[in-house]
């Protein structure tokens, strides 16, 4: 029973810190979108209510008069109902990939500043030796001009770029 406990406790620990350092920033962003959420469900519910006047009072009962008020309704309805959706599903989109791309920051920082201390670790143990193996295979290929600092891999390509 106290490993389930202790489980829970992660769990919630874990789910309580990506919500204040993933979601809590965006806040602002999801309300209105709630808000957008609220205004198309609100437009549903009219656009089912406009359907008894329609059926009613044009239909059957034939009132000339009603015909473009109700319809002006109904177009004034699903125009809400159309820009609410679109603006809920934007923001929603937007809210996510922003969450995507803080996460992959937060990941990128981690390991670069996990790579450094790796190197500055062994540094301090004495371990220069290997430091020395892998930093020299690639300052000869920079001397030869195979590499050249701030040059990336191409996509698809087995060769590292050259510049002219």
């Amino acid at each position: 029973m106290t490993d389930t406990r202790q489980q829970d406790n992660t769990t919630y620990a874990l789910v309580k810190r990506l919500v204040r350092e993933s979601i809590r920033p965006y806040l602002a962003w999801i309300a209105f979108a709630l808000v957008c959420m609220a205004c198309v469900a609100g437009a549903t519910a009219v656009s089912a209510l406009l359907m008894k006047p329609v059926i009613n009072d044009v239909f059957v009962a034939r009132t000339e008069s009603l015909l473009i008020p109700i319809a002006l309704a109904v177009i004034a309805t699903f125009a809400v109902k159309g820009i609410a959706n679109y603006g809920q599903s934007v923001l929603m989109s937007f809210v996510g990939q922003r969450i995507i791309t803080d996460t992959q920051h937060r990941l990128y920082a981690h390991l670069v500043s996990g790579a450094v201390n790796a190197q500055r670790d062994l540094a301090a143990i004495g371990d220069q030796d290997f430091l020395d193996r892998h930093r020299e295979p690639i300052r000869r290929r920079r001397a030869a001009g195979r590499i050249r600092p701030g040059c990336h891999w191409r996509r698809g390509s087995s060769a590292p770029c050259r510049h002219a």
